[in-house]
């Protein structure tokens, strides 16, 4: 069978990979994502487990696909060559449901609204930098609550007209629930009334 089991295309060239097992980081690890439970660690635990409960029983146990973990850094900013991308790596993805993670650690999105198909098959837990550019704040919230291990938060042109005091509070919320945000950035983000809240 197929031995590459973890695939690292992203740009960072100084990117190393956490071994949270043993503590230390290695520019290539055989453990890449630690946070989702679609990582390729957490596929070939469940696997050797049914393996073990099929061999008890006595019947061969099937082949599954093997387990493989793309990591990838993602710009979703509508040239053609990013849809084309998109749209081969979509296809994958559904081709190789349960065995093909991908793991986006840097995700920065161009108008949110045309982007929104393309996120459900993103495994958005795994998302530790997020930059969006020109997206209403309902929008911002729905994916804050889902971007739970974030170390940087960078939000660009989010017009004003989409603030009301409910929605703020529960932007508020999210982020209060980063416990791992150590950065934040907010350009032409309008806080009128509101920099003491924040």
């Amino acid at each position: 069978g197929p031995k590459l089991r973890i695939l690292d295309l992203r740009s960072d060239l100084v990117c190393k990979t956490i071994c949270s097992e043993i503590g230390t980081a290695f520019p290539f690890c055989f453990q890449s994502c630690i946070y989702s439970q679609h990582s390729i660690l957490k596929i070939e635990a469940q696997h050797r487990v049914r393996c073990l409960r099929i061999g008890n029983s006595g019947s061969e146990p099937q082949s599954p696909q093997e387990p493989m973990e793309l990591l990838v850094d993602i710009s979703l900013n509508s040239t053609l060559r990013t849809e084309q991308f998109l749209s081969f790596l979509c296809s994958k993805i559904q081709q190789n449901v349960g065995s093909l993670h991908v793991c986006c650690r840097d995700l920065q999105i161009d108008r949110m609204s045309g982007h929104k198909s393309i996120l459900q098959f993103l495994d958005l837990g795994c998302i530790e930098n997020l930059e969006v550019d020109q997206a209403n704040l309902s929008e911002v919230i729905t994916l804050l609550a889902q971007v739970i291990h974030l170390n940087s938060l960078t939000l660009c042109n989010i017009p004003f007209k989409t603030y009301n005091r409910r929605k703020f509070r529960s932007f508020l919320l999210c982020l209060g629930r980063l416990d791992h945000l150590q950065e934040l950035s907010l350009s032409f983000f309008c806080l009128t009334d509101q920099l003491h809240k924040l």
